[in-house]
């Protein structure tokens, strides 16, 4: 029906421009390998027009030409509730950079919101640039650029099953035009929807490439505190203890290096400097990790040096250190209630740090509580939550995709950095089935290819080009040391800092 459809419409507008065009688009293939067949192809030059003809696309702009893609702004039309026919719909936006209709797609998932997917332009993961694929840059349901409106806002459908439909239709879709293998990949929680998508639609994608992609079980994985009190070299854990008791101690003396301001403010600065050098465990080794550990400033370092490290964990954009506690945190919200419905979440102290603040007098008892207090009873998350009820915590969720996972899996391979704090949730695959956990040496949470060693680099591109049916590279070839990557923009991204 759908090669029909845009048989007439294809027809209807090339009689409009008096051109003589004959257009068919071939047939979808149903993924993991099948040959697409067709005889009259699409023509790269006329890619605008089969996007367009697409029935769950609605709108598409073509972009400036970049890096040599033809990139195009999509608008795909996604049921709220893919289980019910008579659904309202939602506007669900994505990016395309076209290469040519025969080459390999890369599916980059976000895991959240369209602004982040604006700041993807000109980001090409290493699998992209290895294989010269097309890629879709797409963001999830319920944040900015998939966001139901109005009434039609319901919470109950952002689930991972929910979410895994959406892309499917959109690689349905897209299967009717591109002939070759699709790629689905990501970062995070990106990396977790392409996980998500292969679940539910295991024909969709040929191969799955989650980077550092946590399975959470639970609100408060316990997991997380243990690994992370052992996490990188004892040396650098040792500065980073030693720091932060220098600067709960001189906490007076650092707020009171900043701009004069009235009482009641300067309590509340406090209120979010401890907090923040608390909790900078995490983030330190999340975002920056072994590279940095000299760097991290020695006790009795200026309150200037202090307050700059501190910056570094935190989202705030420069200058705007202490910007109010609700502020920004429409952009995670939806991540958030995630988090507490179905993904878990981890304890991320490191395991009896408040134990120790509080037996050295730097934290009570009161305050030892507050910290542990779950995040679903965060009041400035209700302060700003659009759901009406308590939502529930489905915890059979992990455990039938860890299942999965662990058994049944093909084609997936994951990459996690050696020192993320995350990697303590790393997934557990059966290698028998062209599957395999690999670890990117002494990197962080933007763990990439190049970050692997020599050996395991060469096991991934052998089993990716054999499993797409590429040559493989020549002996020695190091393809990875050509390739160009920002690791730096890409940390910047997860940090959720990219403008």
């Amino acid at each position: 029906m759908k090669l029909l459809v845009f048989i007439l419409i294809f027809t209807l507008l090339a009689c409009d421009s008096q051109e003589e065009q004959n257009v068919d688009l071939p047939k979808g293939g149903s993924g993991k390998g099948d040959e697409i067949s067709n005889n009259n192809e699409i023509i790269d030059e006329e890619i605008d027009v089969a996007l367009a003809a697409l029935g769950n696309v609605s709108k598409v702009e073509e972009l400036p030409k970049l890096d040599g893609y033809r990139r195009f702004k999509l608008t795909f039309q996604q049921p709220v509730d893919h289980l019910a026919s008579d659904s309202p719909t939602f506007e669900h936006q994505a990016v395309l950079y076209h290469r040519d209709i025969k080459r390999p797609t890369v599916i980059l998932t976000t895991g959240y919101f369209l602004d982040e997917v604006e700041s993807y332009d000109g980001f090409y993961p290493e699998v992209t640039q290895l294989i010269d694929a097309n890629q879709l840059v797409v963001g999830y349901r319920f944040f900015a650029g998939a966001l139901p409106e109005g009434e039609h806002q319901d919470w109950d459908k952002m689930n991972i099953e929910q979410g895994a439909n959406d892309n499917h239709k959109i690689v349905e879709s897209l299967r009717t035009i591109y002939s070759g293998s699709f790629i689905g990949t990501g970062w995070s929680r990106g990396g977790l929807t392409a996980i998500f998508h292969e679940f539910f639609f295991p024909e969709d994608l040929d191969v799955v490439i989650p980077m550092a992609a946590p399975i959470s079980f639970g609100r408060g994985d316990q997991r997380y505190s243990r690994a992370l009190a052992n996490l990188g070299p004892e040396s650098c854990r040792n500065k980073l203890a030693a720091t932060q008791v220098d600067a709960l101690e001189r906490i007076d003396e650092l707020v009171g290096s900043l701009a004069p301001v009235d009482d009641d403010e300067r309590f509340r600065q406090t209120d979010l400097l401890r907090n923040k050098i608390i909790t900078f465990d995490w983030a330190f080794w999340q975002y920056h990790g072994f590279w940095f550990c000299d760097s991290i400033p020695s006790p009795g370092a200026m309150a200037e040096d202090l307050l700059a490290m501190y910056q570094r964990g935190t989202f705030a954009p420069p200058g705007n250190f202490f910007r109010p506690l609700n502020e920004g945190d429409d952009r995670i919200i939806a991540h958030t209630f995630h988090t507490i419905t179905e993904l878990g979440y981890p304890k991320d102290f490191p395991e009896g740090l408040l134990q120790r603040l509080v037996a050295s007098g730097h934290l009570t008892y009161g305050e030892k509580e507050r910290y542990e207090t779950p995040v679903e009873a965060n009041r400035y998350l209700w302060f700003q939550a659009p759901w009406d009820k308590a939502p529930t915590f489905n915890a059979q969720a992990m455990i039938d995709v860890d299942t999965w996972l662990k058994n049944d899996a093909k084609d997936v391979l994951a990459v996690y950095g050696e020192f993320d704090p995350w990697t303590a949730g790393k997934i557990s695959l059966n290698e028998t089935l062209n599957s395999r956990v690999y670890i990117a040496q002494k990197a962080n949470h933007a763990a990439t290819l190049s970050e692997l060693l020599p050996q395991d680099y060469d096991d991934f591109t052998d089993k990716l080009y054999k499993r797409l049916k590429i040559d493989p590279v020549p002996p020695n070839a190091y393809i990875h040391r050509e390739v160009r990557f920002d690791k730096e923009r890409l940390t910047e991204m997860l940090r959720g800092t990219s403008k």
